[in-house]
């Protein structure tokens, strides 16, 4: 049982890393996780709130973020980590597109 465990808890930590640092390289804004689940990241400023910025990247992007302001964060989406870290890196290159 400890083994599953520590496999999954060194899948989440790759999966952060691989938003830390792409997010970095790129320049954007995030709270660092403590966790692996999910990633804050800022949104652009050409967007009024993370609810219109969550809605335009399901629309046209058909990825799915939640908006900030709900986890008290304000003009920042949150974005899930809990997938394979191929979707999380085009899910970070779909939004980046808005940058």
């Amino acid at each position: 049982m400890k083994n599953i465990f520590e496999k999954t808890k060194k899948e989440a930590q790759k999966r952060r890393e691989i938003a830390i640092k792409f997010l970095r390289k790129k320049g954007i804004k995030f709270v660092f996780p403590e966790g692996g689940i999910a990633i804050f990241i800022r949104i652009p400023s050409s967007f009024k709130n993370a609810f219109s910025f969550a809605q335009t990247l399901l629309e046209k992007e058909k990825v799915s973020v939640a908006p900030g302001e709900i986890f008290g964060q304000r003009f920042y989406i949150r974005l899930n980590l809990a997938v394979s870290p191929e979707e999380l890196k085009e899910g970070l290159k779909r939004i980046f597109k808005y940058y």
